[in-house]
This record gives C-alpha cells, sequence and structure tokens, in this order.
C-alpha cells in the first residue's frame, strides 16, 4: 500500500529531539507525534504547517487522515511573563546623568512583542517644574519603542532630566541684579554684600514663595519656578553727641536717626 511521510522539522528549538518521521498508510490514519521540545522565552505548543504560526496547527497526538505527505514545524506560543530590566537614570544637579542607575524594576510581558519606554517612566521620580521623563536608550542607542527579548535579557534605560531656571537676585545696595540659570535642586551660595549706612538684616525674600526654592543661612536652593531673591536691610542707628556749651538751660545730650529718614529720637 501507498505511503505518506509527516516529517517533523526544527523551528528555532533551543533544546529537545524533533521526532523521527511518522509513516501514514494510505487508507489508515496516522497520530501526530508529540512536540516536546523548548525554546527560550517560549511554550511549545504543538505544530503548524507554517514556521510563523498562520498554517494549519496539529496538536501533539492528533489523527492525521489525509492520504497525502504532510510537513509539520515546530509551533510556539510566546510567554506573557518574559522578564526585562529597566534602570531610570535622575539628571544630577550638575546637568550630567549618573554611572549608576538611581532606581532600578522589573518589568514582564510577552516575548517579541514592542514596548513602548515612555510608558515605562517611574511618576515617583518626575517632579512637576523640577525632573521630567526625557528619553530611552536600549544598546547605547535612543530609541522610543523595543522589543521583549525571549532569553530575559532586555535592558531599558530610562532618563530624567532637570528643569533650568533664573535666579535673580536683588541686593538692594545699589549693585546691579545678579541672574543666573540653574537646574532644579542645586545649591548656590548668595555672595556677601555691603550697604552703605545699613546693615544687612540676615534675611532674604523670596517671590513668588510657590516655587520650592528655599534659603538656609546663605544657601540657595533652586525650586521649580524663576525665583527672585532680595536682600533685606536694617538702616543704622546714627547717634549725636550735643555740647551745651556750659548753658544754664538743661536738655538732652544726645540724639539719634536712622540712616536716611527723617525719624529723630532722644532720651
Amino acid at each position: 500500500a501507498q505511503q505518506y511521510a509527516i516529517t517533523y522539522n526544527d523551528n528555532s528549538k533551543t533544546g529537545g529531539t524533533i521526532p523521527n518521521t511518522t509513516l501514514k498508510v494510505h487508507g489508515t490514519n496516522a497520530t501526530i507525534a508529540s512536540n516536546s521540545c523548548n525554546r527560550t522565552g517560549y511554550t511549545a505548543n504543538g505544530w503548524n504547517t507554517k514556521t510563523d504560526g498562520t498554517g494549519t496547527a496539529y496538536a501533539n497526538g492528533a489523527t492525521y487522515a489525509t492520504n497525502a505527505n504532510l510537513a509539520l514545524y515546530l509551533a510556539w506560543t510566546p510567554n506573557t511573563d518574559t522578564a526585562y530590566k529597566v534602570e531610570h537614570y535622575v539628571m544630577n544637579i550638575s546637568g550630567t546623568y549618573p554611572a549608576t542607575a538611581t532606581k532600578t524594576t522589573t518589568g514582564k510581558g510577552t516575548t517579541a512583542t514592542s514596548l513602548t519606554l515612555a510608558n515605562l517612566k517611574d511618576a515617583s521620580l518626575e517632579v512637576a517644574g523640577g525632573i521630567a521623563y526625557a528619553h530611552a536608550t536600549v544598546g547605547g542607542s535612543t530609541v522610543t519603542t523595543t522589543t521583549i527579548l525571549a532569553d530575559g535579557s532586555l535592558v531599558v534605560k530610562l532618563y530624567y532630566a532637570r528643569a533650568q531656571h533664573t535666579l535673580t537676585t536683588v541686593y538692594g545696595n545699589g549693585d546691579a541684579n545678579g541672574t543666573g540659570t540653574y537646574y532644579y535642586e542645586k545649591e548656590i551660595t548668595l555672595p556677601t554684600k555691603t550697604y552703605a549706612g545699613y546693615t544687612f538684616a540676615g534675611t532674604y525674600t523670596l517671590s513668588p514663595t510657590t516655587t520650592g526654592a528655599s534659603i538656609s543661612g546663605n544657601t540657595f536652593t533652586m525650586g521649580t519656578a524663576d525665583v527672585t531673591v532680595t536682600y533685606n536691610w536694617v538702616a543704622n542707628t546714627i547717634t549725636i553727641t550735643l555740647d551745651n556749651q556750659n548753658a544754664n538751660s538743661a536738655g538732652s545730650a544726645e540724639v539719634f536717626y536712622k540712616y536716611n529718614t527723617n525719624t529723630y529720637y532722644s532720651n
């Protein structure tokens, strides 16, 4: 009687053995051998008449009744829990990125499917007006999408940039205002200033007050928007000692006034 060959073919397996050819006798049924092979990132799923899985599928142990030769290929179902690593890098206050990730997380997805990298950002690392997701790289190249690798070796690097804002410093002593642009959370030492007739009050005024900027001592820390720092001054008290030239009438021996004001007072 005529015989027909059912051949089993490799299709990217990473382990296991391909079954030997099954011979089908004309007019009888044959049993499809089992796919017991394995492939990293995939689960064995019987056989298919096309390598891309779009042909006719045959399950392990299925009955084949057609009187014709049959070529089968290992069929695979992509795993839905293939791991990948995401490294998050937050820009330093110097404007450079650290060599070591600020935070590392692990994701899982379906093997060989596409990832939109912006969707992987960590919102907890962002600060409105201060830090925002900027771009991603895979293998050293800047990309917006990538594919989940079957062996779990995919590493995605996400970068978060710091915003820059302008600091205007109003000295209030006749000097020209200071100005500079700095990254969010950058610390700046405010310069020491003098003002004839005045003493620095040791305090500053921030405007606006809603940017998150702060001052401790003479150290300013940049917030999330442009800001103005104004030095506060206190007018010095000047003492005038009066000589009554041996006059018989009693009077105040000293008069005081605030510098650059019309405010006078005496003991």
